[in-house]
């Protein structure tokens, strides 16, 4: 039975609004952001975050929430299910927007306290948190780092599809979506599982 949820922010709870070619570019790289980072020393490392805080903290002021997202988590709080965010963004640009659009969720985890995803060692300690095992938890995100991480713990995964930004790659999700309220709709499925 599904008792939790863990959703992915840029894109997932917000519409999308980074342009992450733009982002690599500026940052000199064209492949994941974080690692390529994390890969340099000093000087360069510090710049690159100040960039990447920079991306994030626009996005955060320019967030809007998908559609149907605040309808979603208050008919899932209602029934008592944790809820929680799991992104590889810093802490403040999270705060920013859950103080922007209030909203809330149970846990928050961003770069800044576990690896990042596609990792699953933040889901883990979510799990923990919550006392539930990851096969009751969902993993809710807009891209394959998302339904990786979820697919390596062991939780039911949802992949929210977007017609404005697709994804270019396969996606080996248990389920994938188009509307965020959609979301109701599967947990109700999985519950009488």
């Amino acid at each position: 039975m599904i008792r939790g949820i863990i959703f992915d922010l840029d894109g997932t709870i917000t519409k999308p609004y980074i342009d992450f070619r733009r982002l690599q570019k500026e940052l000199g790289t064209k492949g994941p952001i974080l690692e390529f980072i994390e890969s340099l020393e000093g000087k360069d490392k510090k710049k690159a975050y100040e960039i990447l805080d920079t991306f994030e903290l626009d996005a955060a002021k320019n967030s809007e929430l998908n559609e149907n997202v605040k309808e979603v988590l208050q008919n899932l709080h209602k029934r008592k299910f944790f809820t929680a965010i799991l992104t590889r963004n810093k802490r403040d640009s999270v705060d920013y927007i859950m103080d922007k659009h209030q909203i809330y969720f149970d846990t928050v985890f961003t770069r800044d306290d576990a690896p990042p995803k596609p990792a699953p060692d933040a889901i883990f300690m979510i799990c923990r948190r919550w006392k539930i095992e990851p096969k009751n938890v969902i993993v809710a995100g807009d891209y394959i780092y998302d339904i990786e991480a979820g697919r390596k713990a062991g939780c039911k995964t949802i992949l929210l599809r977007n017609l404005k930004h697709p994804i270019s790659v396969k996606v080996d999700a248990d389920y994938e979506i188009f509307d965020f309220k959609e979301i109701l709709k599967i947990v109700d499925s999985l519950k009488v599982l």
